[in-house]
């Protein structure tokens, strides 16, 4: 059984690497070719293709776990009838928690900054909050940070242009969030074009995405920095 679960994996991991693969190329073309109003619709739905695919691959890897080691745990899926249970164990989920993380939430809109704040606290981050752009680029000025969080639309210094000034002066990973599909001043298109991996669509945001997001990012700059 161990040899078919690897054999399985492995075919597996093959067909979610096209799936990958034509996910990228298919968000190139709607970058390319789709309206402002269309590429944030489509590129929402791309981002939750890579979602699911994650799931899978987590599902793949606690298999091949529990085909090596024999280890694992049933659960009762129909009266009398067994399955083996494939959720990733609680110490997996924890080594990817944002215990420590410094994080940075800007937004014109205090309750937004203040409920983000409370979220991410509760993970252990240490997390300061800006009014505006302005302020923002004053406590970078002053201290270092993971990750920024940023609103797009603000009065004094929009998504873009905090985005710009965080760049020259290193890596740190910058997600930024939206209630508007549309992006009249294309800032969330600029932004992408430069090297933006992320932006939130919606609010009120997802807390679980919004975690998942930051994990990535933060993982994405330890492995550039190795």
């Amino acid at each position: 059984m161990g040899e078919v679960a690897i054999g399985l994996c492995h075919e597996i991991h093959s067909t979610l690497e096209v799936i990958l693969n034509h996910a990228a190329l298919l968000e190139a073309f709607v970058r390319r070719k789709a309206s402002d109003e269309e590429a944030v619709v489509e590129e929402e739905r791309i981002e939750g293709i890579r979602r699911e695919v994650r799931k899978v691959q987590a599902i793949i890897a606690r298999l091949v776990e529990m085909s090596q080691k024999g280890d694992y745990a049933t659960r009762e899926y129909l009266s009398g009838a067994q399955m083996a249970d494939l959720a990733p164990r609680a110490e997996e989920a924890a080594s990817g928690d944002l215990a420590g993380l410094r994080i940075l939430v800007v937004d014109d809109d205090l309750g937004v900054c203040t409920s983000l704040r409370d979220v991410l606290a509760q993970e252990g981050c240490a997390v300061t909050i800006a009014g505006g752009g302005m302020e923002a680029l004053r406590w970078l000025e002053q201290e270092a940070f993971d990750l920024v969080l940023s609103d797009v639309v603000m009065p004094d210094l929009d998504g873009y242009d905090l985005f710009m000034e965080v760049r020259k002066k290193g890596d740190t990973p910058v997600i930024l969030m939206t209630g508007y599909y549309y992006d009249k001043d294309h800032v969330i298109k600029r932004s992408r074009m430069e090297g933006v991996q992320n932006v939130i669509f919606k609010k009120p945001i997802d807390p679980v995405r919004l975690k998942e997001l930051i994990r990535q990012q933060c993982r994405r700059r330890a492995r550039a920095r190795a």
